[in-house]
């Protein structure tokens, strides 16, 4: 189960949005963050692609038109496609029952997201003090490692841990 919860971790974090891998946010947040791909994702990590597939569309059909007015988002989709479907899963859940889990766990993703905007505002603080020194490799790793960091632990750890240890602690 740990190779099976790093994979499903790796996943939520490349398909974050802001993620410069698998072609930035084309790729990653437009592809890979959509129920019914992560759904076969999950499935081909757990071993049971159908069912994933079968999760996945059900909480795809709630998240289709997922809009976001004013920047203010009602659920966090990377966090409803990968920990959601992988606990769904693991617990054994009907889709109905995947559907209020992903609805309730993307309301947790949302405060992640929030904490991650809120520490890059630290990061861009950072990037200006860097260009003031004319630090361009700080400047740069102000930019574009640090936020990446933050991104990661905020996305790769919640999905890790919840996947790892199941549902019931979840």
């Amino acid at each position: 189960m740990l190779g099976k919860a790093i994979l499903i971790g790796i996943f939520c974090y490349i398909a974050s949005l802001g993620v410069p891998w698998f072609l930035g946010t084309t790729g990653g947040f437009y592809y890979l963050s959509r129920p019914l791909i992560s759904g076969m994702i999950v499935g081909m990590i757990l071993g049971d692609v159908q069912m994933g597939i079968i999760i996945g569309a059900a909480v795809q059909a709630i998240y289709l038109s997922l809009i976001v007015p004013g920047g203010v988002a009602a659920a966090d989709i990377t966090f409803v496609a990968y920990p959601a479907i992988a606990l769904a899963m693991l617990s054994g859940a009907d889709p109905e029952v995947a559907v209020s889990l992903a609805a309730t766990i993307g309301l947790l993703g949302v405060i992640f997201f929030n904490l991650i905007e809120t520490v890059n505002t630290f990061w861009n603080h950072l990037a200006d003090s860097y260009a003031e020194k004319n630090d361009l490799k700080g400047y740069w790793r102000a930019n574009a490692i640090y936020p990446q960091i933050t991104t990661f632990i905020l996305r790769f750890f919640p999905t890790f841990l919840a996947v790892y240890f199941g549902a019931q602690y979840a």
